[in-house]
């Protein structure tokens, strides 16, 4: 059958489970498509190296990609093709219901050709039993069906559905005893077992979403030379932490910034007024105090001014791929086409009304504690999943299976992607406001700068001291989920029937340590509407106001509200499909807090 790319990323890759159209359950074999080549496949699978190095590599069934890169071929997906599962059907004569299992779909006939299957008791119709066992080690099997223990009768025995699986119950026709309630079966893996006892599978319903789960990355597709040499440059952190900074956002003269760099020393701005003093009193030239000055003083722009403030733990830290990305994201010769609200001020600037407009939503930015607002065409997103995992998707609790099979993919390694190049809204939060808040809140001990760059440099620090595996209440890691919520909260209020977009067609890419996301249309093709600059051209003070006010009360309060730790559901922050970690760790109250603090403070500087 054929499906939308994207449908088949998150519902039908090989391995899933699905209800057909047709009525039935089937599992999907293998996906057929074309091989993807406009993208940057170096890249893709860096990234595919880092998310396999959280796993154990003993629960890893795919190739190491920095070694066998030849053992993956990356696939658009177009062609499902799937066999029906289980093969273990019930009778729907609710005085009988006997079970029939076959082991192979091409043994299944029907009395009738092309007809439906029929109970060789009753000749009524059958149904596919609606439960399956399945095990964190990815094993996944029809519910055992029991012998009757009593009069050792197999046809007899028909399960008591209750609707529940641990309440339904086993019995049998012949000798009407109860055979036994249902039970879960172990699992020989012998992994996630509790300590002392044995491994069991888990029975669900072949319509729970934890029998499958899909494992995605998402990457930039961005495939300059320039970009290249950047994402391969062994000082790749500096540069991009130069670029969040604003110290430098031309990737290319800052890789020749790197080069050039001396070792030279340079002092502080209080040793340098010292220094300065100094030469005063030695009565040198103002030529010659700033000739010392461009070599010993402390650096205002530029790869000297990041180096001086950013440690190399910071740097090593921001070397991975979301920091890099970003730097690339914002160097204006890469995306050539990206808009900010300045931009606009100052193209707007001989119309009074639209400029009075950018001041408003330059305003509601900024009451939002939102430092920056861009917008571009040409978002070159690629979406990808690489595997899949049963029971749970955490990389400590489950195998990570392949989705290779016999005689398929020319005995390669599938990914499955599909790139784009779509539209999307940029966001960056105000560090200052992040930092005061936190501070206000009693999380955040360190210092809070007023001016922006300095306290990007302190939070940069604290989110290389504190990685996201890192208490969830660290002041770090409060910051990320802050801006995960504020990036759902956006983009939920951008389905209000204007843009031409429901919030199931948007998506979220996220930078979190540099208070960065995009939210982009996931429509996967290279057509865009224009819409999202419109918002930033007309638009941003209502979808703002909008969004904070969305924030007060859910349609599932007070139960949303009183949800432990933090307060999110489908109705306030949830995002259909477009979020990767699927909805995880999000909070409502935190961010109502954060922008009711950021509209208080607006008037008032940051202490």
């Amino acid at each position: 059958m054929q499906r939308y790319a994207t449908q088949v990323l998150f519902r039908y890759l090989p391995g899933a489970v699905f209800t057909h159209e047709d009525e039935f359950i089937a599992q999907v074999h293998h996906v057929k498509g074309d091989t993807v080549h406009n993208l940057n496949r170096r890249v893709l699978l860096d990234e595919l190296g880092r998310e396999l190095r959280r796993w154990d590599p003993d629960h890893v069934m795919l190739p190491d990609p920095g070694r066998f890169a030849d053992e993956y071929v990356v696939i658009e997906p177009e062609l499902v093709s799937w066999d029906v599962y289980p093969l273990t059907f019930e009778c729907t004569n609710p005085a009988c219901q006997r079970l029939r299992r076959w082991w192979r779909q091409d043994s299944m006939v029907s009395d009738t050709p092309n007809g439906p299957l029929r109970c060789i008791h009753c000749h009524a119709k059958m149904r596919q039993l609606r439960y399956l066992t399945a095990h964190n080690c990815g094993q996944m099997d029809p519910l055992f069906t029991p012998r009757c223990s009593n009069c050792n009768s197999t046809e007899a025995v028909w399960l008591e559905d209750l609707g529940s699986f641990r309440s339904s119950t086993w019995k049998c026709h012949t000798c009407g005893g109860v055979v036994q309630s249902t039970r879960f079966t172990p699992c020989d893996c012998g992994d996630y077992a509790p300590a002392g006892g044995r491994a069991y599978r888990l029975s669900f319903t072949v319509r729970d979403g934890r029998l499958w789960y899909p494992q995605m990355l998402t990457i930039l597709n961005l495939s300059s030379q320039t970009y290249d040499n950047f994402q391969q440059h062994p000082r790749r952190g500096l540069v991009a932490i130069a670029s969040y900074l604003g110290d430098q956002t031309d990737v290319a003269t800052a890789l020749t910034e790197v080069e050039r760099a001396t070792p030279t020393a340079r002092q502080s701005a209080q040793e340098w007024a010292e220094t300065e003093r100094r030469l005063r009193e030695l009565n040198m030239t103002e030529q010659a105090i700033d000739a010392a000055r461009a070599i010993q003083g402390p650096a205002t722009s530029g790869i000297p001014a990041t180096t001086g403030d950013i440690s190399d733990v910071v740097a090593e830290h921001a070397a991975a791929t979301p920091y890099v990305e970003r730097a690339g994201l914002f160097d204006r010769r890469i995306i050539e086409d990206r808009l900010n609200l300045a931009d606009i001020a100052a193209q707007v600037a001989g119309d009074s009304v639209a400029a009075a407009a950018v001041a408003a939503a330059e305003t509601a930015a900024s009451l939002l504690g939102l430092s920056d607002i861009s917008v571009t065409q040409q978002f070159p997103i690629v979406l990808a999943s690489y595997g899949y995992t049963r029971c749970t998707d955490k990389p400590a609790r489950s195998h990570l299976h392949s989705y290779a099979a016999r005689n398929q993919y020319r005995g390669k390694t599938p990914i499955f992607a599909v790139p784009a190049s779509t539209e999307a809204l940029i966001i960056t939060l105000s560090a200052r406001s992040v930092l005061g808040f936190l501070a206000a809140d009693g999380s955040w001990t360190g210092p809070v700068p007023y001016e922006e760059r300095a306290a990007r440099v302190e939070l940069i620090a604290a989110m290389a001291a504190n990685p996201a595996e890192a208490s969830a209440e660290d002041p770090a890691n409060i910051a990320r989920r802050l801006v995960h919520s504020v990036s759902h909260a956006l983009a939920r209020s951008l389905d209000d029937g204007e843009t031409g977009f429901g919030e199931s067609s948007l998506a979220e890419w996220i930078v979190p340590d540099t208070l960065t996301t995009a939210i982009y249309v996931a429509a996967y093709n290279d057509f865009t509407l224009g819409a999202f600059e419109t918002v930033l051209r007309r638009r941003v003070t209502p979808w703002l106001n909008r969004a904070a006010d969305a924030m007060n009360r859910c349609d599932n309060d007070p139960l949303c509200a009183q949800q432990r730790p933090h307060a999110s559901c489908d109705r306030c922050l949830h995002l259909s499909f477009g979020c990767r970690t699927w909805n995880a760790d999000l909070d409502r109250k935190l961010v109502r807090r954060y922008w009711r603090w950021t509209r208080q403070q607006a008037a008032a500087p940051i202490p």
